[in-house]
């Protein structure tokens, strides 16, 4: 498909672009076209080079991997959260606050009552039926997802609510 030039590089002029990546199963369309497009002849030559080709498709290929890999990862844990939960809970939607330690154990995870703390604090609510301390498997679901593959900003919170728990200001 790419053509070669008297020794240089070979390349494809840019009107074959939508072709060729329909040609390897990606079929890019409008904007979306433009945007590769763009990735691929970022100087608008008309020509895509092979080099240039080559590594603008190595990169589609790990972008996406890594992006459905992470996916696949995030919905298992999730689903493992849900099924810890479900154990403990026995089927209930919520459990007492008491037990969070018992949970985060069941799934393999070592539980420390002061670093615990806060999470117990934030992601738990008082029942108004039985004026328990509960979490509800959302709110646990919720937090252990981002707990484990958040961007690790909750520290920055924890130490706002250190700060403010003590009656200190931020600087």
């Amino acid at each position: 498909i790419l053509e070669d030039t008297e020794g240089s590089d070979s390349f494809l002029p840019t009107a074959k672009f939508e072709s060729l990546v329909e040609e390897i199963g990606e079929g890019f369309h409008g904007d979306e076209l433009d945007k590769q497009l763009a990735l691929v002849d970022p100087d608008g030559s008309e020509k895509i080079t092979s080099g240039a080709f080559v590594k603008w498709y190595c990169s589609l290929v790990n972008e996406e991997g890594d992006e459905s890999s992470q996916e696949s990862e995030i919905a298992e844990e999730k689903a493992n959260a849900e099924e810890a939960f479900d154990a403990l809970s026995e089927g209930s939607t919520k459990i007492l606050a008491s037990d969070f330690g018992k949970l985060i154990e069941s799934m393999g995870t070592t539980y420390c009552e002061e670093e615990h703390r806060r999470t117990i604090k934030k992601i738990s609510s008082l029942d108004e039926s039985s004026g328990d301390k509960v979490v509800t498997k959302k709110a646990f679901v919720d937090w252990y997802v981002d707990w484990l593959f958040g961007d690790g900003d909750e520290s920055d919170d924890e130490s706002i609510e250190e700060e403010s728990d003590s009656g200190e200001q931020s600087p």
